[in-house]
């Protein structure tokens, strides 16, 4: 087995198996319902971004190449950490990577999940990552057809891929 089709199993595998918690954003005895956020392939084929850093809202995930910190921001991208000084870690970017919810580091190659596909990201510049090559629809769409509270609430597979699932405003 390649070692390209192992890093995409263990992705999937993680992806599968990730959380999202929204407990900030549920109030808790009071139902609520939530809506689809879709991404068209269009523009998922051009959705990975280089951002300024970012405060951390929803962490996920953290992976350590020193000097750096890669964290995950839960289904956003990776924020990108100058770790020479551990006691103070130095924000230097965020990498826009909607859906994403893992990341692995191979040499000077962020993996990381883009909705259905997996992207490999050439970090040589922590500071300028570029995305080098992407593997369309690796991972099945399953994983994200039911919202965090488990039930099952209808959408429209032609509007596109879903990114998350939102609260719907009262």
């Amino acid at each position: 087995m390649s070692k390209l089709k192992l890093l995409t199993y263990c992705l999937l595998l993680l992806g599968v198996t990730a959380c999202y918690n929204l407990s900030e954003e549920v109030v808790p005895g009071k139902p609520t319902e939530f809506e689809p956020l879709y991404i068209t392939r269009s523009a998922l084929n051009s959705s990975i971004q280089k951002k300024p850093a970012q405060p951390l809202k929803k962490p996920g995930k953290i992976y350590v190449r020193d000097p750096y910190l890669f964290i995950n921001e839960q289904l956003k991208g990776v924020h990108i950490f100058d770790n020479r000084n551990p006691r103070s870690p130095r924000p230097l970017a965020f990498i826009e990577v909607p859906g994403c919810v893992d990341m692995a580091v191979k040499n000077n190659i962020l993996y990381v999940d883009n909705v259905v596909d997996l992207v490999a990201i050439d970090i040589t510049n922590p500071e300028q990552p570029r995305e080098v090559h992407r593997i369309a629809e690796a991972f099945p769409q399953a994983n994200r057809l039911f919202p965090p509270d488990g039930l099952y609430y209808e959408h429209d597979s032609t509007k596109g891929y879903i990114v998350e699932w939102i609260p719907k405003n009262d």
